[in-house]
Order: C-alpha cells, then structure tokens, then sequence
C-alpha cells in the first residue's frame, strides 16, 4: 500500500499565460458500508486566493463482502455555503454509478488521457463546474450513494478512500473576445466525425510540468450574452485543416439554470472537460462554436484548474486519514 504522503501530488501548468499557484483542496469521506442510500457529509475550506472553479468526488466503489450482490444505483454531490443566515448552493443532484456490481474508481473512466463528450450513466465522473466560486470560505458538501433496494440485491457495498475536491486555477483564467485565430475545416462532432462548415476558433497551448488530473471549463458569455460555444482538446499538436488529428477532448456547451454552477442569480453557458493530462506533454485547448454565426458569438474565457492536493479535514475527521486518499489520475491495472 502507498503512503499517505505519495497521495499529495505537485502539480503545476506552464503556459503562455501568467501561472499561478494550483491547488487541489480535498477532505476525505468516511468509509461507511450501505446498502440502500447513505448521505456522507464534510466541510471542505478553501482559503483566500484563487475562485473554485470546479469540484469533484473521488474514491472506489465495490461491493462489501463476497456474498454481497449489491449494484450501485447513483452518487450525488451536493455543494453548499452559508454566511450568516443565508445558503447559496452551488451544486445540487448530479447523478452517476454503474449498471452492474463491477468496482470502479471516481473519478476516472475506461480512459482518463481523454473526454469524448459528455458522459452518460457508468463510469462517468461525479463532477460540478463552478466557474467562479469564491475562494476565503467553507463549503459543505454532502456525498449520496445509493444502491439498487434490499428486496433486489443483498448485502453492503462501500466507497473507500473517498473524498470531495474542490479544483482551483492551475493558469490564470484566458480570455478572448472573438474567435478569430482561424477557420476549422469541419467541427469534431465525435471523435472520429466532423460537421461540415467553416467554424471560427482561438486556440492556447499549454505544457504540465507534472502529471495530474485538471478541470478546463470554456465559460460563453460576453456580459449577458452567451452563444452555443464548443470545447475542444488535443495532445501534440494542433492543426486546424485536420481538426481529428490529435484530438483527445470535446465537449458541447451546457446550461446551467439559476442557481447552479457558481452563478446563483445567473444563467451559465459553457462547456467542460475532467481528464488527466502528462508532464511535458504539449496540449492545446479550442474554443469554437457550434454554429457558423451568432451575433453574440466570440467571446470566451477559459479555465484551467487543478494541481497540488491539499488535505483540508473537516473537525472530527482527522481519524480518516488513515483510510488514505485515492489519487487523482488512473489507477494502474
């Protein structure tokens, strides 16, 4: 087993923007067999600096015991602060978990190095983007798991080595007011498919100095506009006469309604991408649209979050840092 120690993973991003200090700040989750449903609550302090741009929830999932036969139904995050007599929530009810009784680790999927859209069902990460939530303040959050009821399967499972992440800028924030770096040939639609059109594009580059697992979240609006913006990723190299080429990540824009996503009286339009990027390893991140004109179209900023792991434990919990962290990036098989 590794140390505690090997778990707190420097990270940090080297890019044409201006660094600054990343952090990931995570307090662990109690190690609690269920069977049905069972709610795990921590606080989670981030101290002043840079907004929280997304969080996270990590740990393995498995069935307690040989005889258990227990399935894993969802996982929601619920992520809340409070000053005074007022509660802002931040992110409610995102839902995941598998459709067998297989173990499987948050927040990584079949494969981490890349996001081929969205995920859908199993082995999706449980994620919230947060875009700007503020830093210098306390969060509490609350983990549900769920498994399928008693009258269908039997036994416990558990979640071990769990924790909520709270991601905070690993790059100062990049903004651009048009997407006027070039022409795509085509937009990736999957990745292996374009739609064909001409779509305008700004693109940054970007080199990790140490392997780790990053947020990067395209934020579509221009003062209360937003357009129907489209994230791309790709690994050594980019070239936008061959828009399939190195591509690893793509992600559609989503809207998040009032009172979600770190805008509690405002709508949010963007998209987003969890994965683990390498040390030394050039990337490059697209901002395009889903759409060939808009007369909002353009404007855009991007958001690159992750890094160092910091162990934040909330009172009472410093007991569960002998359970360990589980590391954010994949698990070697």
């Amino acid at each position: 087993m590794r140390s505690l120690a090997s778990f707190l993973v420097l990270a940090s991003l080297a890019a044409s923007t201006n660094a600054a200090r990343a952090d990931i700040y995570a307090a662990p989750l109690p190690s609690t067999p269920f069977d049905n449903i069972v709610r795990l609550n921590v606080n989670v302090p981030v101290p002043a600096g840079s907004p929280v741009r997304a969080a996270l929830v990590s740990g393995q999932w498995a069935r307690a015991g040989a005889t258990s036969t227990r399935i894993s139904s969802e996982t929601t995050l619920r992520l809340t602060h409070t000053a005074g007599r007022t509660t802002t929530t931040y992110i409610s009810g995102l839902a995941g978990g598998t459709s067998d009784g297989a173990p499987y680790q948050f927040p990584i999927g079949p494969d981490a190095d890349t996001w081929p859209g969205r995920p859908e069902g199993g082995f999706g990460p449980i994620y919230g983007e947060l875009y700007a939530a503020p830093a210098g303040v306390t969060y509490s959050a609350q983990v549900s798991l769920s498994g399928t009821a008693p009258n269908v399967t039997t036994g416990k499972a558990t979640l071990t080595g769990g924790a909520v992440n709270l991601l905070t800028d690993a790059v100062a924030p990049i903004t651009g007011a048009a997407l006027d770096h070039g022409t795509l040939s085509g937009r990736p639609t999957t990745m292996g498919l374009l739609t064909p059109g001409s779509y305008g594009y700004a693109a940054y580059e970007f080199t990790p100095t140490t392997t780790g697992f990053y947020a990067i979240l395209g934020d579509w609006r221009t003062g209360s506009n937003y357009y129907d913006g489209y994230l791309l990723l790709y690994r050594n190299g980019f070239n936008p006469s061959e828009p399939l080429r190195n591509l690893i990540g793509l992600d559609d824009a989503i809207v998040n309604i009032e009172g979600a996503a770190g805008a509690p009286d405002a709508h949010i339009q963007g998209s987003s991408m969890f994965l683990q990027m390498q040390a030394g390893v050039s990337y490059t991140v697209v901002a395009t649209s889903n759409l060939t004109f808009n007369p909002f179209m353009g404007g855009h900023t991007i958001y690159i979050a992750g890094g160092e792991t910091v162990l934040v434990p909330a009172p009472g919990a410093a007991a569960l840092l002998t359970l360990g962290l589980t590391t954010i990036g994949r698990r070697r098989r």
